[in-house]
Protein backbone atom coordinates (compact mmCIF):
# COMPACT_ATOMS: atom_id res chain seq x y z
CA UNK A 1 0.00 0.00 0.00
CA UNK A 2 3.00 2.49 1.08
CA UNK A 3 4.58 1.92 -2.39
CA UNK A 4 1.11 1.83 -4.04
CA UNK A 5 0.57 5.69 -2.72
CA UNK A 6 4.14 6.88 -3.44
CA UNK A 7 3.63 5.50 -7.45
CA UNK A 8 0.04 7.84 -7.37
CA UNK A 9 1.80 10.65 -6.10
CA UNK A 10 4.00 10.88 -7.95
CA UNK A 11 2.03 10.04 -10.74
CA UNK A 12 -0.13 13.07 -9.66
CA UNK A 13 3.35 15.20 -9.50
CA UNK A 14 4.35 14.37 -13.07
CA UNK A 15 0.86 15.21 -14.06
CA UNK A 16 0.66 18.80 -12.83
CA UNK A 17 3.90 19.14 -14.29
CA UNK A 18 2.72 18.31 -17.68
CA UNK A 19 -0.84 19.94 -18.09
CA UNK A 20 0.32 23.36 -15.78
CA UNK A 21 3.39 23.74 -16.01
CA UNK A 22 6.59 24.22 -12.98
CA UNK A 23 4.95 27.21 -11.41
CA UNK A 24 1.85 24.88 -10.88
CA UNK A 25 3.59 22.36 -9.18
CA UNK A 26 5.74 24.97 -7.03
CA UNK A 27 2.53 26.15 -5.31
CA UNK A 28 1.30 22.52 -5.23
CA UNK A 29 4.51 21.53 -2.92
CA UNK A 30 3.57 24.43 -1.01
CA UNK A 31 -0.14 23.33 0.23
CA UNK A 32 1.96 19.87 0.19
CA UNK A 33 4.53 20.84 2.84
CA UNK A 34 1.66 22.45 4.74
CA UNK A 35 -0.98 19.73 4.93
CA UNK A 36 1.88 17.78 6.11
CA UNK A 37 3.34 19.40 8.74
CA UNK A 38 -0.45 20.26 9.68
CA UNK A 39 -0.87 16.56 9.97
CA UNK A 40 2.23 15.47 11.57
CA UNK A 41 2.44 17.69 14.36
CA UNK A 42 -0.87 16.72 16.54
CA UNK A 43 -0.25 13.12 15.50
CA UNK A 44 3.53 13.69 17.30
CA UNK A 45 1.53 15.62 20.35
CA UNK A 46 -0.32 12.25 20.36
CA UNK A 47 2.25 10.17 20.67
CA UNK A 48 3.77 12.07 23.20
CA UNK A 49 0.92 12.22 25.85
CA UNK A 50 -1.46 8.99 24.74
CA UNK A 51 1.45 6.39 26.51
CA UNK A 52 1.44 8.43 29.63
CA UNK A 53 -2.07 8.94 29.83
CA UNK A 54 -2.81 5.22 29.08
CA UNK A 55 -0.09 4.56 31.95
CA UNK A 56 -2.06 6.57 34.59
CA UNK A 57 -5.32 4.95 33.72
CA UNK A 58 -3.78 1.79 34.35
CA UNK A 59 -2.56 3.16 37.89
CA UNK A 60 -5.66 4.79 38.20
CA UNK A 61 -4.67 8.45 38.62
CA UNK A 62 -7.01 9.95 37.37
CA UNK A 63 -6.43 13.64 39.16
CA UNK A 64 -2.80 13.61 36.60
CA UNK A 65 -5.39 11.98 33.63
CA UNK A 66 -7.54 14.99 33.63
CA UNK A 67 -4.16 16.94 33.82
CA UNK A 68 -2.92 15.48 31.35
CA UNK A 69 -6.25 15.75 28.75
CA UNK A 70 -6.41 18.87 29.71
CA UNK A 71 -2.69 20.03 28.32
CA UNK A 72 -3.06 18.13 25.31
CA UNK A 73 -6.24 19.82 24.46
CA UNK A 74 -4.52 23.14 25.08
CA UNK A 75 -1.65 21.97 22.90
CA UNK A 76 -4.13 21.29 19.96
CA UNK A 77 -6.15 24.52 20.07
CA UNK A 78 -2.54 26.23 20.08
CA UNK A 79 -1.18 24.16 17.20
CA UNK A 80 -4.81 24.74 15.46
CA UNK A 81 -4.23 28.61 15.58
CA UNK A 82 -0.46 28.62 14.55
CA UNK A 83 -1.15 27.64 10.82
CA UNK A 84 -3.67 30.51 10.44
CA UNK A 85 -1.56 32.84 12.20
CA UNK A 86 1.59 32.05 10.34
CA UNK A 87 -0.54 31.81 6.53
CA UNK A 88 -1.58 35.49 7.56
CA UNK A 89 1.67 37.12 9.22
CA UNK A 90 4.70 34.85 7.98
CA UNK A 91 4.05 32.57 4.87
CA UNK A 92 1.77 34.60 2.87
CA UNK A 93 4.73 37.97 2.74
CA UNK A 94 7.42 34.96 2.40
CA UNK A 95 5.81 33.54 -0.51
CA UNK A 96 5.09 37.43 -2.30
CA UNK A 97 8.71 38.10 -1.54
CA UNK A 98 9.72 34.92 -3.40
Amino acid sequence: TGIFTLIVNQIERWSILGWLGTVSLGKFYLVFLFSSVYILIPASINNIFFPKTIRLYKDQDFFQIKKNIKTYYLLLVAYNLLPLTLTHLIIKPLILYL
